[in-house]
């Protein structure tokens, strides 16, 4: 295990826009010593000197920067101590995570808070929800603060009477906002909000550039509180919105689009990093094209016309992009390894998760059969290996300064399709122990919910496995599912409440037994909905022991063993056997499922026509978070069961 009590911690200093021009092409922090400086000549580089300060636009007015008073000075000075000290020193490190964006959360924004009566309403808000996050028992939130949206509503009418507010006073509040109902699992809210947020920044780019040189002075253009100046914390404000419009794209919102300032787009693609922060503003781009293919490539695949050759050549260009990523990280990692604190390495090996599950999911989204995935086995072990490196930090550091919530996505999404979509029992086994070390939550991702889909995910295949392929009980751990067996897509709708007083929702399972292009089998079951919002007693001991102390594992997964040889058969009878699913006939699930199912009758299968695969397209932007989550694609209204009914497989 690895304690973090002595790592080196990187001292805060301003951004600077005096910097020579080599490092600022570079993207690095300048020491500014005449006539070159020695960040340029240690390294053996030329310095090419420094350009002429001059004010040429508004966006890059500078401003001043912050007081040299220590910041609890400051704060305890203008009456702040409570709220303001408060998030800069517990809530903003857990927000940002294991990423370094303490710049923005604990410096630019605590330092408007103080001038700006939104955004110190909208602080005090996610600080009072962010604690009662934290101090929650178990899974359970008691009772909410009503002081929460009291200042919520303060905020908005704060926003509302201050129409001569910047633009970018609004769009930190918005940013607040969003981290507000990613905290309240309000995902609804959460896009509106994200949409806004991204339509400021477009207002700003537009007026920004309309501006003449003179406009520059104008007083409605400049911080009023001393950040670095109005470009710097804009530049911060569209990495951050374009990160958390990934979220939103994810579970099938429509997003406008900003470009992020210092992500590459060129057709080479040769990326060169020089910090942490910047390697990851390139993955989450990459993953932003990724999740807009996926989503027009996927429903495609599934069409008895086969996929169009521009689809091949924007695959190519997409695969292209996630490999030289990691070329170029690895040479960055070479690089400045020694630079490293155990806080960027960790952050370093997410950002790895994320773009190796990006690249599985751009290699395998134009085919619609399931076991293209086993393929990846070596890369969904890697995502199982640097994860480890993650949790492996002791809980009580974890929770002290990580935390249980953090705005943007990190390991649950890859942990995520990794348990789903990889069949090795041992790797599925991993990913839920992992997801199951504590409760946390990225953005709208939940650990808990993740963990308990893919125990659902192996549940069904595993019983499809058995049945299909006319396995023994003794039989099951020598073969992965046949393809028929596997759960291609999840719909996610119908909220109801069960006896216990459990949020649950109606999840739907589709599969395809009949072959690539046959029919859909549905399967309908209820799972628990988001676990900090509702009471949800912690489930029975689980069959992993493997992590005997966990609260939010699942009970009753069936976790098969690989065999020695480390080789599965995928096949033992045909992939697709229809016949085995019976004639019509119906059997009652007696048991419930997870625990928490609202009535055992409700559990039910169907087959649904082919052709609503692109239903499910034009739905919603939601394909590839029903490939990854589950999406809600109101599937009532065009699903009713048809010639067939079979029983459920549990």
């Amino acid at each position: 295990m690895t304690e973090c009590k002595g790592e080196r911690k990187r001292a805060y200093a301003p951004k600077t826009r005096s910097g020579c021009k080599t490092c600022k092409l570079r993207r690095i922090k300048c020491d500014e010593a005449k006539p070159a400086c020695k960040r340029c000549t240690s390294t053996g580089r030329q310095c090419d000197g420094y350009a002429v300060s001059q004010n040429a636009l508004v966006s890059l007015r500078p401003v001043n920067i912050l007081p040299k008073e220590p910041l609890n000075t400051i704060i305890g000075a203008r009456g702040l101590e409570g709220q303001l000290n408060f998030f800069a020193d517990q809530i903003a490190p857990k927000i940002a995570g294991f990423y370094d964006d303490l710049d923005f959360w604990k410096v630019k924004v605590v330092q408007l808070g103080h001038t700006e009566p939104a955004i110190r309403l909208a602080i005090q808000a996610v600080s009072s929800l962010h604690a009662e996050v934290e101090k929650a028992q178990g899974n359970t939130i008691a009772n909410v603060n009503p002081t929460i949206l009291r200042d919520y509503n303060n905020a908005i009418r704060h926003l509302v009477q201050s129409s001569s507010d910047p633009l970018y006073v609004k769009a930190v509040v918005v940013a607040l906002f969003v981290c507000l109902e990613f905290l309240a699992g309000n995902e609804d809210a959460a896009a509106i909000h994200i949409n806004g947020g991204l339509k400021l920044l477009q207002d700003w780019k537009t007026r920004s550039k309309s501006q003449s040189p003179d406009s520059s002075s104008s007083s409605n253009s400049s911080p009023r509180s001393g950040t670095d100046s109005e470009q710097d914390l804009m530049d911060d404000l569209s990495s951050t919105f374009s990160r958390l419009a990934l979220h939103s794209k994810v579970f099938g919102k429509r997003m406008l689009w900003i470009d992020v300032p210092g992500t590459e787009r060129a057709h080479d693609y040769h990326y060169l990093f020089e910090t942490m922060n910047q390697a990851r503003d390139e993955a989450f781009a990459i993953l932003d094209e990724a999740i807009d293919f996926i989503s027009r490539g996927t429903p495609v695949s599934y069409t008895e016309q086969g996929v169009d050759e521009s689809f091949y050549a924007e695959q190519r260009v997409l695969i292209a992009r996630t490999l030289q990523w990691r070329k170029s990280f690895k040479e960055f990692s070479r690089r400045e390894q020694m630079n490293f604190t155990q806080m960027q390495i960790r952050a370093g090996n997410m950002v790895q998760c994320l773009i190796i599950c990006t690249y599985i999911w751009a290699c395998t989204c134009l085919s619609p059969y399931e076991e293209d995935y086993d393929k990846f086995t070596p890369e969904f072990q890697e995502v199982i290996d640097l994860s480890r490196t993650i949790v492996e930090i002791p809980q009580e550091y974890l929770c002290n300064n990580i935390g249980r919530f953090q705005i943007d996505m990190g390991l649950i999404p890859a942990l995520h399709l990794t348990g789903t979509r990889c069949r090795v029992p041992s790797i599925r086994q991993a990913a839920v122990e992992i997801l199951s070390t504590h409760h946390w939550r990225e953005g709208l991702f939940d650990s808990f919910r993740s963990s308990q889909f893919i125990i659902m995910c192996t549940k069904l295949e595993e019983a499809a496995k058995q049945k299909l392929m006319g396995l023994e009980p003794h039989e099951l751990a020598d073969y992965l599912p046949c393809e028929g067996a596997r759960i291609h897509f999840v719909g996610v709708d119908k909220q109801i409440t069960n006896e216990k007083g459990v949020d649950t929702l109606l999840h739907s399972f589709y599969s395809k037994p009949y072959g690539a292009f046959g029919d859909w089998h549905v399967q309908q079951c209820h799972l628990p909905a988001s676990p900090l919002s509702v009471n949800i007693a912690n489930p029975s001991p689980t069959e992993l022991q493997a992590v005997p102390h966990s609260a939010y594992q699942m009970p009753h997964m069936y976790v098969g063993t690989q065999k020695k040889s480390g080789s599965y058969s995928h096949q033992k009878d045909a992939a697709f056997c229809p016949e085995m699913l019976g004639n019509g006939t119906t059997e009652r699930n007696q048991t419930k499922l997870m625990n928490v199912m609202v009535h055992s009758d409700e559990n039910m299968e169907f087959t649904v026509p082919h052709n609503v695969t692109q239903t499910l397209g034009e739905t919603s932007n939601g394909m590839f978070y029903m490939h990854l989550v589950g999406a809600t694609p109101l599937v009532s209204q065009w699903l009713q069961p048809q010639k067939h009914t079979h029983s459920v497989l549990l």
